[in-house]
């Protein structure tokens, strides 16, 4: 059963889109002082212990563990179609202007 603070923080940001204080980037420890322990993890494999995604009342929190288990991911789906797909987009690489 997802904590009472991420059943507040969830229904704020269903209705109105509105995902602070959770930020995409930020680690595990710093989520888990927000919701507490997850309800579910998933994500391991023979080569990774550490679960990379931790689900909270069937919404999945996804981390990089390429950057440091960084969140990268918040997602949901349902019957096959997704529900909430929130994905940390990679910082652009500045363009080079030639002077000219």
């Amino acid at each position: 059963m997802a904590s009472r603070e991420f059943q507040q923080w969830y229904e704020k940001f269903t209705s109105t889109g509105d995902i602070c204080p959770i930020r995409l980037g930020m680690s595990r420890d710093q989520l888990r002082a927000i919701f507490g322990e997850p309800d579910d993890v998933g994500g391991t494999s023979r080569k990774r212990r550490d679960p990379r995604i931790w689900v909270y009342d069937g919404l999945e929190f996804h981390f990089d563990h390429t950057v440091g288990y960084e969140l990268c991911l918040i997602y949901s789906d349902a019957a096959g179609h997704v529900e909430i797909s929130i994905p940390r987009r990679p910082p652009s690489t500045p363009r080079r202007v030639d002077a000219g």
